[in-house]
């Protein structure tokens, strides 16, 4: 009978302790997703762009750009921004890989071959540097891309991305950015076409492009949020929000 009534206690010792486990194993695993949820961005903004582009030269070098992507480079936990160079381009391939024949001829085919580089090689915000700076030099419409490129910098990074635009590495990369503005739904009619969490929406593009950071702020989190967490950034959505109530 002790033998009996010791078994039981010991079955009963190993249901709880095994409970018990998974009970903190569901509690570490909801932890776990509330922190993934947490931490990942609210608003992720895909802009559909190509290099010589007069609309799209125009917007990357004027100070509305460089506010537009210094603004959401700010909130990182909070807006994701994707740049995807190819347009109106047009992709064929034969045995010895994928061409591409662009809207404005060749040099705009290097020209997005040298932001997709830049962008998928480099840290963020020196891609979107890079960027700004071969945009700027297309400005001044005599189109040399390497020429631009190797103005914006050093020796070491200017033969990396050249590797990557004339190599392999780079064919692969703009069949990738081809095959994401080709499954575009709707399709693009313009550039830059901006595509806000997986979606295109003309009034929601216009606010996005007027004001960014009031956007990023007003679409993110809500206002109670924003009280009930005084951060420093959050204190600068609050107070922007309140002035444009």
């Amino acid at each position: 009978t002790q033998s009996t009534w010791g078994h039981q206690i010991n079955k009963n010792l190993k249901e709880y302790i095994t409970t018990l486990m998974n009970k903190n194993l569901l509690l570490i695993t909801v932890l776990a997703l509330c922190y993934v949820a947490s931490a990942a961005p609210h608003l992720t903004i895909d802009m559909f762009t190509e290099s010589l582009c007069p609309d799209c030269v125009g917007f990357l070098t004027q100070t509305s750009y460089s506010s537009f992507y210094k603004v959401l480079l700010k909130y990182p936990d909070v807006v994701q921004l994707n740049l995807w160079p190819y347009g109106n381009a047009r992709e064929s391939q034969d045995e010895q890989g994928y061409k591409f024949k662009c809207q404005h001829g060749e040099e705009e085919c290097i020209g997005n071959l040298y932001e997709a580089c830049a962008l998928r090689k480099f840290e963020r915000v020196a891609g979107f540097d890079f960027a700004q700076c071969l945009e700027g030099g297309l400005s001044k419409q005599d189109g040399n891309m390497d020429k631009y490129a190797e103005e914006c910098l050093n020796a070491e990074q200017f033969e990396q991305l050249r590797q990557c635009v004339y190599g392999q590495e780079g064919n692969q990369l703009m069949h990738e950015i081809a095959q994401k503005t080709n499954s575009l739904v709707p399709a693009h009619q313009y550039v830059p076409w901006l595509v806000i969490n997986g979606k295109h929406d003309e009034v929601e593009e216009t606010l996005a492009l007027t004001d960014i950071e009031y956007y990023v702020c007003s679409r993110s989190v809500s206002y109670t949020h924003l009280r009930a967490h005084e951060t420093g950034r959050n204190l600068v959505c609050r107070l922007l929000l309140e002035k444009k109530k």
